[in-house]
C-alpha cells in the first residue's frame, strides 16, 4: 500500500488512511505472530494479512477517485452550536462542583497530579460514571463525550485558524478539567497532540512526511520505555500500537467459534436481525479470553468487520468506511483541508 499512498494532502481523509496504516496495518504484522491470548496458527495470520492488505488498498484507492459535487443547503447553525456548547458546558461545570471534593481527595490519595494521571483516573472514571447513571440516567456521560469529541475540537480548530490564541488555550484548559472530572485518558492526550497537529498542519513542508517521522520516532523511543518506566510504556507503546492488532486477533479467534452478528450489534439493525449474544460484543470477547472483567473494544475491522461477516467483513467495512470518508471529502471540497482535518 505504501507505493499507492498519497503524499499530497489534498483531502481530509488522507489523515484517516494514514492513521489506519500506521496504527493498525503495520503493527499487525509484528503483533499477530506474538500474541499469547490467543495463539494464532501462521495460516490464520496469513489470512488476516491478506484481508488487511485488500482493506488497506481499498482505503487508498478511494483517494484516487475524483470528487463529486454535492448540492449543499446553507443555513446559520452557529446559534444552535453555541446553545448546545454552553448548555453542556454548564452541566459539566455543575458536575465538577459536585465532584470537586472527590477529585481533590483522589489527587491527594495518589500523592501527586502525575500519579493521578497514571493511576487515579480509573477511580474517577467509575465515580463519574456512577454519578451520571444515578442522577442523569447516563445522559451526562453521553453529553460529555459529545463535548470532548465534537464541540471542543471544532472550537479549537476555528480558534487556531482565526488566530484567537486565547480561545484555543481556554479549550486546552477545559480538556484538562474534563480529564480531572471524567478520568478519560483521551482528554489529557488531546492537551498535547492537538497543538502539535495544528503546528504540523500550518507549518511548511510535507505534512505526511513530518508526521511519519514523529510517529516513527515515538515508536522507537517508546520501545525502550519498558526497561525504564512501565507506566509510560503501557500508555504509549502498548496502548497506541499494540492493543488494536491484539483486539483484532481476539475477535478473529472468538468468531472462529461463535456465530457472526451480521451487523445485529448495530443499533437499528438489531430490530431486523436477531443479536446472538446476551452482552455487548466487547464484554463477550472479554469473557471468552479473560473470564470477564474487561470490555475488549474493537475497531472498524474487528467489531464491524470480523464480528459481522468474518474475514470478508474486513473488506466490506473498508468499503463502507471509504464511502463515508469520500462523502466528507466531497462535502469539504471548498473548505481548507487543514481546517477540516483539525476538526475531525
Amino acid at each position: 500500500p505504501s507505493f499507492l499512498f498519497p503524499l499530497s494532502f489534498s483531502r481530509p481523509s488522507v489523515i484517516f488512511c494514514y492513521i489506519k496504516y500506521s496504527f493498525l496495518y503495520i503493527p499487525l504484522f509484528v503483533i499477530l505472530p506474538n500474541t499469547c491470548i490467543p495463539v494464532l496458527p501462521i495460516q490464520d495470520c496469513l489470512l488476516i494479512y491478506v484481508s488487511a492488505f485488500i482493506g488497506m488498498n481499498i482505503f487508498i484507492l478511494f483517494q484516487k477517485l475524483p470528487l463529486i459535487n454535492i448540492k449543499k443547503y446553507r443555513f446559520n447553525s452557529l446559534s444552535l452550536f453555541n446553545f448546545s456548547y454552553y448548555f453542556i458546558f454548564v452541566l459539566i461545570i455543575i458536575s465538577f462542583c459536585f465532584l470537586s471534593v472527590t477529585i481533590l481527595k483522589n489527587i491527594l490519595a495518589n500523592n501527586s497530579l502525575l500519579s493521578f494521571v497514571f493511576e487515579g483516573h480509573q477511580k474517577m472514571r467509575k465515580v463519574y460514571g456512577g454519578f451520571s447513571s444515578n442522577y442523569c440516567f447516563g445522559l451526562l456521560t453521553y453529553f460529555t463525550l459529545w463535548f470532548g469529541a465534537f464541540f471542543l475540537p471544532v472550537r479549537f480548530a476555528i480558534s487556531i485558524f482565526t488566530g484567537y490564541k486565547v480561545s484555543s488555550i481556554i479549550v486546552l484548559i477545559i480538556y484538562f478539567f474534563l480529564f480531572l472530572l471524567t478520568g478519560y485518558k483521551s482528554y489529557i492526550l488531546f492537551f498535547f497532540y492537538m497543538p502539535l497537529l495544528a503546528y504540523l498542519l500550518l507549518s511548511r513542508g510535507c505534512f505526511i512526511i513530518k508526521i511519519n517521522f514523529i510517529f516513527t520516532s515515538v515508536f522507537l523511543i517508546s520501545s525502550f520505555m519498558v526497561f525504564i518506566d512501565f507506566d509510560l510504556f503501557n500508555w504509549i507503546l502498548l496502548r497506541i500500537y499494540c492493543i488494536t492488532p491484539l483486539v483484532l486477533a481476539q475477535f478473529y479467534d472468538f468468531f472462529s467459534h461463535f456465530p457472526y452478528t451480521f451487523l445485529s450489534h448495530v443499533s437499528g439493525i438489531s430490530h431486523f436481525i436477531s443479536y446472538p449474544f446476551n452482552n455487548d460484543l466487547g464484554v463477550e470477547v472479554g469473557l471468552y479470553h479473560y473470564g470477564g472483567g474487561i470490555n475488549v473494544n474493537g475497531g472498524l475491522w474487528a467489531s464491524d468487520g470480523l464480528a459481522a461477516f468474518g474475514l470478508i467483513g474486513i473488506i466490506i467495512s473498508s468499503i463502507i468506511a471509504s464511502c463515508f470518508f469520500y462523502i466528507i471529502d466531497s462535502l469539504s471540497k471548498e473548505v481548507d483541508t487543514r481546517l477540516v482535518v483539525l476538526m475531525l
